[in-house]
């Protein structure tokens, strides 16, 4: 176990709000942590996560392995309470993970679009998706019944969608093949209030949080099975979210 003291200048504080505000972390590596609940995340067809950290203008991480950067990552561990932390996991098949609470999510229903959430979110997966050949989002919050999905193959979006709080949130591209081998409802080519009242009606079915993980399962890797299927160890950075992406 480390406090990280050495970075504080890359990540702008001093010797004296580190206890308060940097995340104490194991940097032992260890098994995938199962994830994708109550949570946004970004699987990113990438080589490293030093190398999706440096598309951001992350600067540099702070070695992690799953566990304690997946709590870092949920705001569950003393240091995260007052910033938000991202896990950028190591490559798994070809895919790293970016885990965060506080990541952006799409939505366009509304003039602010949720006080520039969604603005953020456009800036946040332009930069990866500009740097890399395969991004995709996801993210699930059963409190509020938000679920979400996103993907961009080669610099082009083709299908996001958000839903919550009883609206489309976002409906961007036609349903993928993956989305209707699912069951999911056809919402393709209605603007948000047509989708919405699709979804409400006697053809619509209304998606659940268990449904991001099982289009991660058909377009990439389920996070929520990493621990069954991944047994080698390994570990990954954590690194604060600026606030020009944070929620």
């Amino acid at each position: 176990m480390i406090r990280f003291r050495h970075i504080l200048a890359t990540l702008g504080m001093t010797a004296a709000t580190a206890s308060a505000d940097i995340p104490t972390l194991h940097q032992t590596p260890d098994l995938p942590v199962d994830f994708g609940y109550k949570v946004n995340w970004f699987a990113v067809k990438a080589n490293s996560p030093q190398a999706v950290a440096d598309s951001l203008g992350l600067g540099l991480g702070m070695p992690s392995n799953w566990t304690s950067g997946i709590e870092a990552a949920y705001g569950r561990t003393a240091g995260t309470n007052k910033q938000a932390y991202l896990f950028l996991s190591p490559s798994i098949d070809g895919w790293v993970f970016i885990v965060g609470h506080s990541l952006p999510y799409p939505v366009n229903h509304t003039p602010d679009r949720h006080n520039g959430i969604g603005q953020k979110f456009d800036h946040l997966f332009k930069r990866l998706y500009s740097n890399f050949p395969e991004v995709q989002f996801f993210g699930s919050y059963r409190v509020v019944g938000f679920v979400a999905w996103a993907r961009a193959v080669n610099g082009i979006p083709s299908r996001v969608f958000a839903f919550g709080d009883g609206d489309v949130y976002e409906n961007l591209g036609i349903q993928t093949l993956e989305e209707k081998q699912l069951g999911f409802t056809d919402l393709s080519g209605l603007a948000l209030r047509e989708a919405t009242d699709r979804l409400f009606s006697k053809l619509g079915k209304l998606p659940d949080e268990d449904d991001p993980l099982n289009i991660a399962a058909a377009w990439s890797i389920n996070p929520g099975k990493l621990s069954a299927t991944f047994k080698s160890t390994s570990s990954g950075l954590v690194t604060k979210l600026p606030k020009e992406f944070a929620q």
